[in-house]
């Protein structure tokens, strides 16, 4: 009899050129401290108190609004994630979406270092903001 053996496993990464999505995470004693409460409950076979801790998590430091409003910083936002963007708009005082809402196409577009694109990512941005904040205020008024 001949023995067999098992075909190596080939792992599989992105295609080269590809890099990975930059990651946002806990650092140092934040994240020892959600993993270590989320080693207890889930030692514990509590599923429902690990989902609660990892949602606190995300709200608490990755700083997620649960709604947008006027008053809304736009480092807190999608939008703050695009550094270069966010810079511009910083050293041109504006700071929160209800600035950003007053602000016209023609006075981004007029900023230097933002080019045509980076104003039609920020307007989408805005509408999509704007829509948000009308839709709680009808929804509490």
């Amino acid at each position: 009899m001949m023995a067999t053996t098992a075909p190596a496993l080939r792992t599989v990464g992105r295609p080269p050129g590809v890099s990975d999505p930059p990651r946002r995470g806990l650092k140092g004693k934040q994240r020892e401290m959600v993993l270590g409460r989320l080693s207890i409950v889930l030692g514990h076979g509590m599923f429902d108190a690990a989902r609660r801790i990892i949602d606190e998590a995300e709200r608490e430091f990755f700083l997620v609004p649960d709604r947008l409003s006027l008053d809304t910083p736009l480092a807190d936002t999608t939008i703050g994630d695009h550094t270069r963007v966010l810079n511009q708009l910083d050293q041109h005082g504006i700071l929160t979406v209800g600035e950003l809402l007053g602000t016209t196409r023609i006075a981004l577009l007029l900023m230097k270092n933002l080019g045509p694109r980076a104003v039609e990512d920020i307007v989408e941005f805005a509408l999509a903001a704007a829509k948000e904040i009308e839709a709680g205020a009808d929804a509490t008024g």
